[in-house]
């Protein structure tokens, strides 16, 4: 991990930028001391994702909703697309 000063990054910004995009990670310092970090975005983590889904299958009592994920993702853009409709209308 690189550190650089706050008067370096207003005039390369555009550059480390691109560094970061490419997954470097950058401290940012002012007078030598840790202000910042300039770090990617980190995707989504497949486990705690698969977490979700399994939470969102469970009723409160413990029951399993039954069907598939992509039931859920269908039923939950009609029900989307309903409201978007009933606002227009």
């Amino acid at each position: 991990m690189d550190a650089i000063g706050i008067d370096e990054v207003r005039t390369r910004f555009a550059e480390w930028l691109a560094d970061v995009e490419k997954g470097r990670r950058i401290m940012i310092t002012r007078h030598g001391k840790p202000i910042a970090m300039l770090s990617p975005v980190l995707g989504a983590d497949p486990t705690r994702t698969q977490v979700v889904i399994d939470r969102m299958r469970i009723t409160h009592n413990g029951r399993r909703l039954g069907g598939d994920i992509s039931d859920f993702r269908s039923q939950g853009r009609r029900w989307i697309g309903r409201l978007a409709y009933d606002a227009i209308v």
